[in-house]
């Protein structure tokens, strides 16, 4: 087992949290605000959000640590544009439900499953975390010439913790801010506006993942 692979891991996350920021807020301080009231649901939110993010990062370094580091050096083109098409038809349904309060349907899972809407922050946490991160990539690629399978999933792990610091601190201002606005300018309007800005971020991605 490589600590000094390991520990890079972690730096590499700590950078790339930035970016993680510019690619997650868009999506999650909306979807958090409308649905959360308190900094202690934000944060769980939040949790919810990363653990999809760390299921995507595990299931990518196994594939790549399968396959070997001479296939890494490009990222999976195909499947990074089918993932940027579904997640932004996914914001763009969830936006428009909000901002029009459609009926859910029958097969909606939320009235199959409690525990529905941590679901959906884990769906959209695996979405945004199949997008591609050139250092979580060379990250993965630095673990597998190893060869060391424990190497690369602790590689990846704290990878994900030093990326999930600032989304998780995002994540959990953003539900104190949503109980606020929701006591100053009322919940429909403040479920209208987040409504608005997740449709928009969808179209940006559908977008961007069509073309």
């Amino acid at each position: 087992m490589d600590w000094s692979i390991i520990g890079t891991s972690f730096v590499f996350g700590l950078v790339a949290s930035i970016s993680c920021l510019g690619l997650c807020i868009p999506i999650l301080v909306p979807y958090i605000m409308e649905k959360d009231k308190t900094r202690r649901e934000g944060f769980f939110t939040s949790i919810f959000f990363s653990m999809g993010r760390l299921m995507i990062y595990l299931a990518i370094g196994l594939v790549v640590f399968m396959i070997g580091s001479a296939l890494t050096e490009r990222s999976p083109s195909t499947f990074l544009q089918f993932a940027v098409v579904i997640l932004g038809c996914l914001v763009i349904i969830y936006g428009a439900w909000i901002v029009f309060s459609l009926p859910k349907p029958r097969w909606c899972p939320a009235k199959l499953a409690e525990n529905f809407r941590p679901m959906f922050s884990v769906i959209l946490g695996l979405l945004i975390g199949s997008f591609f991160c050139p250092l979580l990539w060379i990250a993965l690629v630095r673990a597998t010439l190893t060869r060391d399978m424990l190497t690369m999933f602790l590689s990846v792990f704290t990878f994900w913790i030093g990326s999930s610091f600032a989304i998780i601190a995002a994540g959990t201002v953003s539900g104190e801010v949503g109980g606020r606005w929701r006591k100053k300018i009322g919940i429909q309007k403040l479920r209208d506006i987040c409504g608005m800005v997740l449709i928009m971020v969808g179209i940006f991605y559908l977008i961007n993942g069509l073309t």
